[in-house]
């Protein structure tokens, strides 16, 4: 993934070793297995040769997105069996009524992955109607993020163990906005949600705007910045709840507390 280059702008608090962060987090602990074995699908799919279509959307899907999708499926209602599913490949909430969720993008940057790059990952997001727990998987690292609800955020690579914090805001700060977002506040970036949340907590950004976003692509980055000290709210700025029933969020922004109030005043005043 060649990390390295950020390491010096970046606030990584190291850790000894992986058990430190590990310990206390139970549902990351218990599901990284299933996360680990999905990425490796991935990759044997990928090396047998892919089948590749366009969805209606033009964005691609493949037989992995679709089968990667339907093990974490089965594999997480198996460990969790009173919890429900919603998929960006299998759009439903399907499983019990039971509150709890799991958010599912079994191939977050599927293009990438359809061109043998290495930026791609595997993101699962438990959840209510805030993040619970949130665990990402980039296999051709191997890198990890992962966090619980009030336990902070980590990165994990060959380096170590490291826990998330976002800083300071820059002066002026740095602000990215989605192609298509309806107010044209800093400099135009791309989709992505979770690249931009890896900015942040590296520095590169202070705030992201996004248009609307599906939860499989929302909820488990935003639990990485929130535990790294950084909050996601709408375009009111209040903090995004987990209860849309079409599991879409029309607007948020990402970001550096101070930074993402800097960057609804100037929503504001447009």
């Amino acid at each position: 993934m060649g990390h390295t280059s950020w390491y010096h702008a970046a606030i990584l608090i190291p850790l000894r070793a992986r058990g430190a962060a590990m310990k206390h987090l139970e549902i990351v602990e218990r599901v990284r297995p299933i996360v680990e074995e999905a990425g490796h699908l991935a990759l044997k799919l990928r090396e047998e040769g892919l089948k590749i279509i366009d969805k209606p959307d033009g964005t691609p899907v493949t037989n992995a997105d679709e089968a990667v999708s339907e093990f974490l499926t089965h594999e997480l209602l198996a460990a969790y069996p009173n919890t429900r599913v919603i998929s960006e490949e299998h759009a439903d909430l399907s499983g019990t009524n039971h509150p709890l969720t799991w958010a599912i993008d079994p191939i977050d940057g599927t293009k990438k992955y359809c061109a043998g790059k290495s930026v791609w990952c595997v993101m699962i997001a438990l959840f209510d109607t805030q993040p619970i727990a949130s665990i990402i998987y980039f296999p051709e690292g191997p890198v990890w993020y992962y966090a619980e609800r009030g336990k902070g955020a980590y990165m994990e690579d060959s380096h170590g163990v490291h826990k998330l914090k976002v800083s300071e805001p820059t002066n002026p700060p740095r602000f990215v906005h989605a192609p298509h977002f309806e107010y044209p506040v800093g400099e135009l970036g791309t989709y992505g949600f979770m690249k931009w949340t890896r900015k942040l907590v590296w520095h590169k950004i202070d705030a992201y705007l996004y248009s609307d976003i599906g939860y499989w692509d929302l909820i488990p980055p935003m639990l990485i910045a929130t535990e790294a000290g950084g909050v996601v709210v709408d375009l009111h700025g209040k903090p995004v709840q987990l209860v849309n029933p079409n599991a879409v969020q029309h607007g948020c922004i990402l970001g550096q507390p101070k930074a993402v109030e800097l960057a609804l005043a100037a929503i504001r005043k447009h």
